[in-house]
């Protein structure tokens, strides 16, 4: 360290910083939704948490300020409906300000039968997944399944008659909300296969 009277030289590196604003509309993407709840992650870390206006020319607003640089994401959720949206931006320049407008998902249908041989097949144990979502019922008497509140995009229809005995999957994409995917299952045969490794000799 310096002796007493000495001057020390300190260099300070300001990071760069922007702002983070946006819009929360509901799944038609054009209603507002007010109060919320806005979640932004920045650089894989949850940077704050906030509440859209609630009314008047703050309805459906949020932002955050001195966000760093980097790749940003917002994650919503309206609290009436339990609906769920994201956005994502980056940062790039000092006192950037980056516009996101996040779109609650839409949540609609899935529905099919369920069929063995080409024929309808009862009392299958159906599962519904899509991203994080996952349902699971029985087809009916008629061999047919239905699943509501699904959100939109990618889903995949599984079906197994339990044991591993008959099983099958069928996969498409949910657009729109409050739309119906059909997907029918059929079940196909399967089997084990066993064995002994033994050595060389």
């Amino acid at each position: 360290l310096p002796g007493p009277g000495a001057t020390l030289e300190v260099k300070v590196r300001l990071s760069i910083t922007g702002s983070v604003s946006g819009v929360f509309l509901a799944a038609d993407g054009t209603t507002p939704v007010p109060f919320g709840q806005i979640t932004l992650v920045s650089n894989g870390r949850v940077l704050g948490q906030t509440t859209t206006g609630g009314a008047g020319e703050l309805l459906g607003k949020f932002r955050f300020d001195n966000v760093p640089a980097g790749p940003v994401r917002v994650e919503a959720q309206d609290p009436a409906t339990a609906r769920t949206g994201f956005a994502v931006g980056t940062i790039t320049g000092q006192d950037q300000v980056v516009a996101l407008t996040v779109r609650a998902q839409g949540l609609g249908s899935v529905e099919g039968l369920v069929l063995s041989n080409g024929s309808p097949q009862a009392g299958a144990e159906v599962t519904v997944a899509a991203a994080s979502f996952r349902a699971t019922t029985s087809s009916d008497a008629n061999g047919r399944y239905r699943v509501t509140g699904v959100p939109e995009g990618q889903v995949t229809a599984s079906a197994n008659l339990g044991g591993g005995f008959l099983a099958g999957s069928a996969s498409g994409n949910l657009n729109g909300d409050g739309t119906t995917l059909t997907l029918d299952v059929p079940l196909q045969d399967s089997g084990a296969v066993g064995g002994v490794v033994v050595r060389a000799e």
